[in-house]
């Protein structure tokens, strides 16, 4: 957009050119009034009056050096009063410092003493000539050639000697090898050197970038040397600038020093993106050979795109500066700078639902540009921050809105700060990549939650395709925290060396030895993902994690203590609300010398319920220890397709395949059902966990309190089995009942032993037989242990 700025100077240039050729016709017209009274000049004026055979000449000198010199037709009429005309006047005027060849002539000019009044009437034409040379060349001597002369043609111009007052209202025309235009009417007064041009000024430069100058009016001055274009409008085929009033100050040289827009600036950037720059006021400051410096647009300066970019800024101030090719090498944005990029629009105008709009807010920036227009990098100077704002994509009619934690994340404010930040474009001027160092700090807020906060040394933020948007990396010392949202819940908070953050569905991704820290648990993995809208969580890669922080549950059993739990996996997911967190990929929870192994197991925290998984190639597999009344501990193991545990229950059910291996014996069945005694203590809660420590405990292993198998159970020892379609265990006596279909035991020595239920104690010999077809047997059998 500040190539225009550029293009304006050179467009007011050619303005300036044209309006000082009319000031030289008006000047030469206020200083030649005494010449047509031909009678009585005096000779004290200096003036040389020749009777030729072609008419007469007049010519001024000074200094032994010629001004100006006024040839006419022999044709001279005095009429009554003394008005006199001059037929076919041609006039060259060189100037005090004689370096100026300009010319003057027309068919008819007239000369009224008693009013003062002189007039060309029908067609006056000038041509304004330099004529650097002209010092060094005999007096009258014209130019070898007539280099970029200006051409100029109006009708009926007159001037007053007496008010000084020179003026047309007819059409002008001008014309030179840069410019052609055109004005209506001009208005100069002498004694104040200044020159109005009336209405419609019309100019058309040629060359590359050739121009098209309008403006209402325009007033140029001598003292200040300047050129005033009213309502002025300077029009490209690819950029336009209009202004209330354009000021063009000039140096004596007449080569431009300072140009002003004033009211409405407004330039036009026209292209595959149409950029818009708007301000109360414009400045140009110009170098040696009308060459751009510097251009400022102050007052309150703001920029929109239009097109393939949807950007818009503003800043107190907008500056230019230009390099030694008069091409625009800087852009600063100056006080309370702001620049909006929206993602490119999509099919029917929407925006894409995976990017996101974006603010830069900063003190101020500063652009290096490359070609005049194209946006290289950008650096923030004090105070910034990156703000990606929510997405206002919706959804078309008909179609689903998502779930609420996606309509979520793309309401949701994103705010990254840093030191300083410095960004890249690309095509389009759009921004590329962005760079903030150092103390980078992300706050991400959505409706109705807390702020979520992440910081880091490094933060580098990436663009997708459309503008939007797409990642941001903090990377060095990461740290995020996460307060808790709803009361008696807990935070979240997690370290890495880098992260990357999508806003667009608020994930992020920690790498480089993360560790999370949920509550009173903490997990550890290659990879973890956090969403920081659902507050879901997943692990990859040798995860690890720790549930601590836990209180005792009186009415628990296995997972009822303090002590830790700890669970490896390949893979987890948990989610705070509820807090269940799924295990895949070679389980293992365990708590003190409990143990679980699995596929998968699903583990909820808050109501301390384990559900294990196999998956037809792996078991659950599950070992706890019991305490027999000897004080004695028996490790319990136990093989199944599936495990569910509830504390509040105090049962642990096996399903598919079960097989439970004891000390005493083997157990297989369909479904086993293991219910723990109560928690009584803090220490005997902390031994019944099936949960997650590597350290073992000083407190008891779990009681038993009954066992209930159903489906094919067999019940193996030593020399001795045992089957039937339900079995029930009870620990305090060794007590098992077995029922079904003809449930039978063989024992090695005394055969076998059915009946309709069979009640057997692993602690001595007894077994009691019921049958529906006799009365109840006690039968001792010896059983070898």
């Amino acid at each position: 957009m500040w190539q225009s700025l550029v293009q304006a100077r050179k467009w007011l240039v050619a303005a300036a050119v044209m309006v000082l050729a009319v000031v030289t016709t008006a000047y030469f017209v206020g200083r030649s009034h005494p010449k047509p009274t031909l009678h009585n000049i005096p000779n004290a004026l200096g003036l040389d009056i020749q009777q030729t055979s072609e008419g007469f000449s007049l010519s001024k000198s000074e200094g032994g050096r010629t001004l100006y010199t006024i040839r006419a037709s022999k044709t001279v009429q005095f009429k009554s009063g003394g008005r006199a005309d001059l037929r076919n006047v041609h006039v060259v005027v060189y100037g005090r410092t004689h370096d100026r060849y300009d010319q003057i002539y027309g068919e008819h000019f007239s000369y009224d003493p008693q009013s003062g009044e002189i007039t060309g009437t029908g067609e006056v034409h000038i041509d304004l000539q330099g004529y650097a040379e002209g010092p060094l060349k005999p007096d009258q001597v014209p130019p070898d050639e007539l280099k970029n002369p200006l051409h100029l043609l109006t009708h009926n111009l007159t001037f007053n000697q007496k008010t000084g007052i020179g003026e047309t209202n007819d059409l002008i025309d001008f014309q030179s090898a840069q410019a052609t235009g055109t004005a209506k009417g001009a208005y100069y007064d002498s004694k104040t050197n200044e020159l109005q041009l009336k209405s419609d000024i019309h100019v058309v430069t040629t060359g590359k970038n050739a121009a098209t100058i309008t403006g209402n009016s325009a007033l140029i001055q001598k003292e200040p040397r300047q050129i005033i274009l009213n309502n002025a409008k300077i029009n490209q085929p690819t950029r336009t600038l209009t202004a209330d009033k354009i000021t063009m100050l000039f140096e004596p040289d007449n080569t431009v020093k300072h140009a002003v827009a004033e009211g409405n600036v407004h330039i036009e950037g026209r292209g595959p993106t149409v950029i818009d720059a708007y301000g109360p006021r414009g400045d140009v400051n110009m170098g040696a050979d009308n060459q751009a410096q510097q251009a400022i647009l102050s007052g309150g300066a703001r920029f929109a795109t239009r097109g393939d970019n949807l950007t818009n800024g503003s800043a107190d101030t907008f500056v230019v500066d230009f390099d030694a090719d008069n091409q625009p090498a800087r852009f600063h944005m100056v006080n309370n700078a702001r620049i909006h990029q929206d993602p490119n629009p999509g099919k029917n105008g929407a925006t894409p639902s995976g990017s996101q709009p974006m603010e830069i807010i900063a003190d101020s920036l500063d652009f290096q540009l490359a070609n005049g227009s194209d946006l290289k990098t950008a650096d923030t100077v004090g105070k910034a921050q990156i703000v990606i704002l929510p997405n206002p994509a919706k959804p078309q009619g008909g179609e689903k809105s998502g779930d609420k934690n996606s309509q979520d994340a793309g309401n949701a404010t994103t705010v990254a700060t840093a030191g300083k930040f410095h960004a890249v474009f690309g095509d389009g001027n759009r921004i590329q990549s962005l760079h903030g160092a150092p103390d980078s700090r992300i706050v991400s807020t959505s409706p109705g939650k807390p702020e979520k906060v992440s910081t880091a040394d490094k933060l580098d933020v990436a663009f997708d395709a459309d503008g939007g948007v797409q990642t941001l990396l903090q990377s060095g010392s990461f740290q995020y925290h996460e307060p808790p949202d709803k009361p008696n819940t807990s935070g979240r908070a997690a370290f890495a060396d880098k992260a990357t953050y999508t806003p667009a569905d608020q994930v992020l991704v920690l790498s480089g030895s993360p560790r999370v820290l949920d509550g009173g648990m903490t997990t550890t993995a290659d990879t973890v993902r956090l969403n920081r809208q659902s507050a879901e969580a997943f692990a990859d890669g040798n995860v690890k994690t720790t549930y601590s922080d836990l209180k005792p549950q009186p009415d628990g059993a296995l997972l009822a203590s303090s002590d830790p739990i700890h669970v490896t996996a390949e893979h987890m997911n948990s989610r705070q609300q509820p807090s269940v967190a799924h295990y895949g990929g070679n389980v293992r929870l365990w708590q003190g010398a409990n143990v679980v192994r699995a596929p998968r197991i699903d583990f909820d925290q808050s109501t301390r319920t384990v559900t294990a998984f196999g998956d037809g190639k792996h078991k659950v597999m599950s070992l706890f220890v019991q305490q027999s009344s000897d004080s004695k501990l028996t490790p319990t193991d136990v093989v199944s397709d599936k495990l569910t545990y509830t504390d509040a229950e105090r049962r642990a059910r096996y399903s598919g395949n079960v097989v439970a291996r004891t000390g005493d014996g083997t157990i297989t069945a369909q479904q086993i059902d293991v219910y723990l005694k109560q928690n009584q203590t803090e220490n005997e809660s902390q031994e019944k966990k099936i949960n997650v420590t590597m350290v073992p405990g000083d407190e008891g292993p779990s009681k038993i309190d009954h066992i209930v198998a159903e489906g094919k159970v067999v019940i193996t020892e030593p020399n001795r089995r045992a089957v039937g379609d339900r079995l029930i265990y009870t620990s305090d006596d060794a007590k098992y009942y077995l029922t079904g279909k003809s449930p039978s035991i063989f024992d090695a020595t005394r055969g076998t032993v059915w009946g309709d239920s069979l009640t057997f104690y692993s602690r001595d010999d007894r077994v009691l037989v019921d049958s529906k077809q006799s009365s109840s047997t006690l039968t001792r059998a010896r059983i070898t242990k």
